[in-house]
């Protein structure tokens, strides 16, 4: 049963310290903090005599049985818990003792006789009793008995909120540090695309005229060509002024978020994979790689064949650096399904996970200064407008694999 007090009006001592705390904190204390003692008396006559003594403001909460009384903890948490250490068919040290082990922050008080002051230092050591009152008990000795366990409660409750507190704007600075981070990187971001962009504009107005009589040269040099032999290095040539050109667009057309226009059309994608590694394998990198090409010559995709080759072109040139010379880069191109696959593996130091899961981002590299960081985020682009993915796996000490799906002809 739960009874208010009836007793002599008390008031508890000013608390500085709590005036101290937020206001947020004051609130939730007041809010939860409950002046509430839970009395265990089998004969009664301990809940009789103590009634009248509490505290103004404080309820009693009475039972006749262990029990009941360990059961209700768990229904509502008293400040304290008190007992007599001997009474009729009760042994209160036991309780104290349970309570201890289910409710460590209920403070526990029992009342004893004189003569039980050995039991009393066993008790306080052993189950960890907060404070012995003996009889007869007064109001003085009641009162300051609960009024302290309750101050004890509050100051530890009010750590507690306090911690939460600090644990929320902990959080909420995160986020906010967080938020600045992306927004500090956002503009960098920027302003590195646009100082990309000019430098590109003006490389581009530059190079342009002498691309364009490059071009004219070599289509001159195939129009007037007799010897057969000839005839695959000037196409490697005249793909080689494309692939100047292509770069420069795509740096360009990158720097300004515009949509790549694609010139799609049906290609055997077996014919592109030899042309392209036939015009890397001059490549003075690449030279000094064993290239391994296993394609399958009967996948058509509708694509626009000069981005695609852009494409495989950059993921050969990375894998030559990844790799020692020597070292195996291997090239295969197969049907998944609806899917052509094209991948290139090498057999480099690999990549932490951490590391891969950064390489199509812009402006990342792992090449140090030597690096732009464009490259495969213009791989990924690209393949990404004609519909398809570009993934990366790696292992530490074992190597890379970039595979490129690509939607087939229907």
């Amino acid at each position: 049963m739960s009874t208010p007090a009836t007793g002599p009006k008390t008031y508890r001592r000013h608390d500085t310290a709590a005036e101290r705390l937020p206001e947020n904190v004051r609130r939730r204390l007041e809010r939860e903090l409950e002046s509430v003692v839970t009395v265990v008396d089998t004969s009664g006559a301990l809940i009789e005599s103590l009634g009248p003594l509490l505290p103004s403001g404080w309820r009693l909460r009475a039972f006749t049985s262990h029990v009941e009384a360990l059961a209700s903890l768990s229904m509502e948490t008293p400040i304290a818990v008190i007992a007599e250490m001997r009474g009729k068919g009760q042994d209160g040290v036991r309780f104290i003792g349970e309570v201890a082990s289910s409710m460590p922050d209920v403070r526990r008080i029992l009342i004893s006789e004189r003569a039980e002051a050995r039991e009393m230092v066993t008790a306080v050591n052993e189950i960890g009793v907060h404070r012995v009152l003996e009889k007869p008990l007064n109001a003085d000795q009641v009162e300051e008995a609960l009024e302290g366990a309750y101050a004890q409660r509050r100051r530890e409750l009010a750590v507690e909120y306090l911690l939460d507190d600090v644990s929320a704007q902990n959080a909420q600075l995160a986020s906010a540090r967080t938020a600045l981070e992306e927004r500090e990187s956002h503009l960098l971001h920027s302003e590195r695309l646009a100082v990309l962009g000019r430098l590109t504009d003006g490389l581009a107005a530059g190079i342009a005229p002498l691309l364009d009589e490059l071009n004219q040269v070599v289509d001159r040099l195939q129009s007037d060509n007799e010897d057969p032999d000839h005839e695959d290095l000037l196409s490697i040539g005249h793909d080689a002024v494309e692939s100047i050109g292509d770069i420069i667009e795509d740096i360009g057309r990158f720097t300004r978020a515009d949509h790549l226009e694609l010139k799609r059309e049906p290609i055997e994608l077996g014919e592109m994979v030899r042309r392209t590694t036939r015009f890397a394998s001059y490549d003075r990198r690449l030279r000094l790689r064993t290239l391994v090409v296993d394609a399958d010559t009967s996948i058509q995709a509708s694509i626009d064949a000069r981005r695609v080759r852009q494409v495989l072109l950059n993921l050969l040139r990375n894998a030559a650096d990844a790799t020692n010379e020597g070292a195996k880069i291997t090239v295969t191109l197969r049907r998944d399904g609806d899917w052509a696959e094209l991948a290139v593996t090498d057999e480099g130091a690999g990549m932490a996970q951490a590391v891969a899961d950064l390489v199509f981002e812009e402006f990342f590299s792992t090449k140090g200064e030597e690096g732009l960081g464009l490259g495969l985020a213009l791989c990924r682009s690209t393949i990404v407008q004609h519909g398809g993915e570009i993934r990366c796996a790696t292992a530490l000490g074992v190597g890379t694999t970039f595979t490129v799906r690509l939607p087939l002809l229907a």
